[in-house]
């Protein structure tokens, strides 16, 4: 089953039972290595927020979240960093 739904892009990996908790960990380690600390904030509220709602909602919402984020620092860095093949360096979280 898992396999089935790797084919239909519903999950990105499938890894055994015993390599679970391994590979959380290396995931979690490279999204706070390599995702700006802002953008996860926006996305944390975003699934939480949109988690009952109506799609089409959501989807609007996270168009305007889109083009919002665009020309914020740490989305240029993001970009510039990917381009050049470096670690990002992105700002810290503020509290807002």
């Amino acid at each position: 089953m898992a396999e089935e739904a790797a084919e239909l892009g519903l999950v990105k990996e499938v890894v055994a039972a015993e390599d679970l908790m391994k590979r959380a960990l290396e995931y979690a380690e490279d999204i706070a290595r390599n995702c700006s600390p802002a953008s996860m904030a926006v996305i944390k509220r975003q699934v939480y927020g949109d988690a009952t709602g109506d799609v089409l909602e959501a989807t609007a919402r996270a168009e305007v979240l889109l083009r919002e984020a665009m020309p914020r620092p740490d989305v240029v860095e993001g970009i510039v960093s990917f381009l050049q093949k470096r670690v990002p360096r992105f700002p810290s979280l503020t509290s807002e």
